[in-house]
């Protein structure tokens, strides 16, 4: 069905995609860039375990950028090699890290055994971050001359987490942020998972009897847009949006989060860790076993009943779930975040991660230092080249930034 699949016409006339879905339109500007990184790998003070991660570092010393990509995210995700390109470009190395919630941190470079509680993750990225730094002076000494960070969605406010863990560091493979800049970061933990937890529901807002034909729909139009070809390119071009209604894109999104949760939970049950129990589907959506076990690895589930309780656990029980949840979010890190100058948040008005209240204290915390894009909704406007340039304004310049071509 998928191969003889085309989108018709009137799919691109009508489309009223969520915003957030143009992530699906973020390319790079030179396909062979992801090609040209050197993959290189640093023993995990944490487990012991070799954690690869990407680097494409300057002929010339230059300032290094480290990336963490969003949820779930490997090191090779278009949207993390997006912004490695355009900040080589500027003139700056960069090195890739996978997010702590994809099976290859997970299982390498994670000191608990599920991601999720952000003090622990950020702990964990910091160190890595730290014998990655190390692990590039030995191989090539004096071709990074500072070190910035730059995370989004998830690897957004673990960036935030870790610029406050470095600013109290010492010791061996300490390391010093020039720049930090974090991209939609996520606020409440709790409220984002809630979110892309219920996009999944979605399709229970279609007719019974339209149900099935317009999830497969939407399915089929997602893997077809993925392959690129000419006639689509063009459509793209000529209605400057993608061919999905609201409701078919709120499924995507909601998909997406629930195939995180699956391989998050496969890879820590590698680490000894256990699975969530069965739950039937709501009624009137799939059935049958595939429809059971997306049904059941919620990512709000999996917070609640598996990561928040094995750190209550491990806590020996002198915090709450409820202050650990807390702990976990990034009111917990306002003081720090005041008054920390080399950060440079931004985010979008309608991103759908945000509660009433997340972006007044944004921008209350970060004044003057962060930027709200009129639309875009979570990571959404990713891909436009007026934003990409923004977060580079958001690293800064140095004298061999401002020399390069």
């Amino acid at each position: 069905q998928v191969s003889d699949y085309q989108i018709p016409e009137l799919a691109w006339a009508e489309a009223n995609p969520n915003p957030s879905l143009g992530i699906m339109l973020t390319k790079l500007d030179d396909p062979d860039f992801s090609r040209e990184q050197d993959g290189y790998e640093v023993e995990a003070a944490a487990t012991g375990e070799d954690l690869p991660y990407s680097l494409w570092l300057q002929e010339k010393p230059a300032p290094l950028v480290f990336i963490i990509p969003g949820i779930g995210s490997h090191r090779s995700a278009t949207n993390a090699v997006k912004l490695a390109e355009s900040a080589w470009k500027r003139g700056y190395s960069a090195a890739i890290v996978s997010n702590p919630f994809n099976p290859e941190f997970i299982l390498s470079g994670l000191s608990a055994t599920y991601p999720g509680y952000t003090p622990s993750d950020a702990e964990d990225l910091y160190r890595a971050l730290g014998e990655i730094r190390a692990d590039i002076e030995r191989r090539s000494p004096g071709q990074v001359t500072s070190s910035s960070l730059m995370g989004y969605s998830l690897g957004g406010i673990a960036a935030l987490f870790v610029s406050q863990l470095e600013r109290g560091a010492t010791g061996t493979n300490a390391l010093h942020f020039e720049r930090i800049v974090a991209i939609n970061p996520a606020v409440d933990l709790r409220y984002a998972a809630g979110l892309f937890d219920g996009y999944f529901d979605a399709p229970l807002e279609w007719p019974a009897e339209q149900r099935l034909d317009q999830t497969l729909e939407t399915v089929k139009k997602a893997f077809v847009i993925a392959q690129g070809s000419d006639e689509d390119t063009a459509n793209l071009r000529k209605y400057q949006k993608l061919p999905f209604t609201r409701l078919g894109s709120n499924f995507l999104i909601g998909l997406s989060s629930r195939a995180t949760t699956i391989q998050t939970i496969a890879a820590s049950r590698q680490r000894g860790g256990k699975e969530l129990s069965n739950r039937e589907p709501e009624p009137g959506m799939f059935h049958g076993p595939f429809a059971v076990e997306i049904e059941s690895n919620t990512l709000e589930r999996y917070m609640k009943e598996l990561a928040i309780p094995y750190f209550a656990a491990k806590d020996g029980g002198a915090h709450s779930e409820e202050e650990l949840f807390a702990s976990a979010n990034l009111y917990s890190q306002e003081a720090g975040l005041r008054d920390d100058p080399r950060i440079s948040v931004f985010t979008n008005q309608d991103d759908f991660i945000l509660k009433p209240g997340d972006l007044d204290w944004l921008s209350s915390v970060f004044a003057g230092r962060i930027t709200v894009f009129p639309g875009g909704g979570h990571l959404g406007n990713l891909f436009m080249p007026e934003v990409q340039a923004a977060f580079m304004e958001g690293l800064g310049s140095s004298e061999n930034v401002a020399a390069a071509p």
